[in-house]
Parts: structure tokens; C-alpha cells; sequence
């Protein structure tokens, strides 16, 4: 019998249940407490991939600012740390350049990009960047047809789909909704899907996707329970705000046992 490979651990926007998400304290400290680190990528006025989950900088930064419409000076001006805690007071909004300039041998990193006409921009970073391993990279969305672009132009490297879900209520789906997501998964040649924790996610539900050749991933899981239920039925990766904590009360469980 076969091995089961270990669960991978993401640090969801970077470490960010101890530091502010997505600035590069937050991503640091992902790299030390997880496998990999997952940030979110939008693209400036002035053409500059930055690591920033929202459309504007209202509730990191407390300024409001539309991202596409400022230049990339015009944002590191603005303090995306403070509103965490006094003490990471300065934390700037990161390049993506700086982001893969310090990613650690060995560590994975997670990018979804927003915008989809930033991709000439990302494709330039991602070639002089050049990991030896291009699992070292993985693409995610909900939008299809930016991960179809994601796909076509980084043909070399694992393209996860977000299956959409209900903001107001996320109740458990039953399997034919695993299989009608597969079907969508496989017919755009994707490698995964990630899926929201709140999902019906079972060890049946996880082999049917692992079965048609899919990897699963599950976000964003930050209570003990949740995780143990989810590395149970058999996911690939968890994404979590607070892996250090996550990695401490799942040492118990065998499949998650990377250092």
C-alpha cells in the first residue's frame, strides 16, 4: 500500500490571522509557518502587478483609493499595517516582484489575479522570476475565462478553479454538484478546483474528484475541527489564515507531516 502524500498547508493573503494580509510581513511569516503562501494580485494604473485582495484600499489602508486607478508611488504612500495592530505600523502594499524575489526554495506560492488584462505584466515577472519547478506556482480564480487566459499563457503550471458559492448562504451541496463542478474543471483543462470549507465536502466527494484527476483544496479553514474533518476525507492542500496554529492541533493526524 501506497503512501498518502501529506495535505499541503497555504497560508491564506500570507500568515494573516498574526500579521496584516498580503504585505510582505504577512508573506514572510507564511513562508515560516506553511508550505506555501496565497496572495492576491491586481495590476495599477501605471501597469505594476501589487499583492492587494481588494478592489480598493478602504479596508486595509483606511484611504480610500481604487487600485487600477492609482499609480504604483500613489499606493506605497499608503499605510497597509496599522489597521492590524500599532506594531506592524508601515507594512506598505507589496509588488508581486518583491513577493517571488523573496519566495524560499522549496515553498510554494499561491496567486490569484484579478484583473485579467494584467496578465502581459505577470507573464514578464513569471519568466525572468523562472522557478525550477513550475508547481512552485499555482493560478486560482472563480472568473473561467481568466483562468482559461491563465491556462494559455502559463500552460506549464497548475490552474485551480473557484467554484462559485453563495455569499449569503453556503449550504452543504450534494455530490451531483461535485460532479457537475468536475465536468466544468475538466472540459476547461484545469488541474483543481478550491473549494470553500462550508461546501459538503466528504471522502466521496473528495474521490470523485481525485478520480477524474483533480486536485482539491479547501478554504478558508481556520477552526480545529473543520480542518481535522476536511485532511479526514482526503483534500490536497488547506488554505488558513493561521496555519501555525492549524499545523500545531493536526500534528496528531499522520497525512499532515510536513515541516
Amino acid at each position: 500500500m501506497t503512501d498518502t502524500p501529506p495535505v499541503i498547508l497555504i497560508a491564506h493573503r500570507g500568515a494573516s490571522h498574526d500579521a496584516p494580509e498580503n504585505t510582505l510581513a504577512a508573506i514572510q511569516l507564511g513562508w515560516q509557518q506553511a508550505d506555501a503562501v496565497e496572495i492576491d494580485v491586481q495590476i495599477t494604473f501605471d501597469r505594476v502587478p501589487v499583492v492587494i485582495h481588494d478592489a480598493d484600499t478602504r479596508r486595509t489602508c483606511k484611504v480610500n483609493r481604487i487600485v487600477r486607478t492609482q499609480s504604483h508611488e500613489e499606493l506605497q504612500r499608503l499605510d497597509a499595517g496599522r489597521w492590524k495592530h500599532p506594531r506592524w505600523r508601515g507594512q506598505s502594499i507589496p509588488t508581486l516582484r518583491e513577493v517571488l524575489k523573496g519566495q524560499p526554495k522549496g515553498k510554494r506560492i499561491f496567486i490569484e489575479i484579478k484583473p485579467a488584462e494584467g496578465f502581459p505584466e505577470v507573464w514578464k515577472l513569471l519568466h525572468s522570476h523562472c522557478p525550477a519547478d513550475p508547481e512552485h506556482i499555482i493560478f486560482l480564480s472563480e472568473h473561467i475565462p481568466t483562468l482559461t487566459v491563465m491556462r494559455e499563457q502559463f500552460p506549464v503550471h497548475p490552474i485551480l478553479w473557484i467554484p462559485p458559492i453563495s455569499r449569503k448562504s453556503a449550504k452543504p451541496k450534494p455530490d451531483h454538484i461535485w460532479q457537475s463542478w468536475i465536468h466544468t474543471a475538466r472540459q476547461s483543462r484545469f488541474h483543481g478546483i478550491a473549494v470553500d470549507h462550508r461546501h459538503h465536502i466528504t471522502r466521496e466527494s473528495i474521490r470523485i474528484a481525485h478520480d477524474a484527476g483533480l486536485s482539491v483544496f479547501v478554504w478558508t479553514v481556520n477552526e480545529t475541527a473543520a480542518a481535522r474533518r476536511i485532511v479526514a476525507a482526503g483534500v490536497d492542500g488547506v488554505i488558513t489564515d493561521r496555519p501555525a496554529w492549524i499545523r500545531k492541533h493536526l500534528k496528531p493526524l499522520s497525512r499532515l507531516v510536513r515541516k
